[in-house]
């Protein structure tokens, strides 16, 4: 009995955390969050235009220069990703 109630606990909370992820996809215009060699955080902005080999590029915009530009960014150092 004890058993059955912490395998439906397990499940439940399992349902609940999952819902809330999402994955970037292609066309998604987003906030991406790297942190830098002196710990500051670098924002780009801009439209997701290829995933893969380790990578998340997209045609935008980093800090303060409004020029856009192709970029690609390790999925290792990022630190968050906002959909906007």
């Amino acid at each position: 009995m004890q058993r059955n109630a912490i395998v439906v606990l397990i499940l439940m909370l399992l349902a609940l955390g999952g819902a809330e992820a999402r994955m970037p996809e292609v066309g998604d215009h987003v906030v991406i969050y790297t942190s830098s060699s002196n710990s500051a955080l670098v924002s780009y902005l801009g439209d997701i235009t290829d995933i893969g080999d380790g990578l998340i590029c997209i045609q935008g915009t980093s800090g303060g220069d409004n020029t856009p530009r192709d970029i690609c960014i390790g999925v290792g150092s990022i630190v968050s990703l906002e959909w906007k």
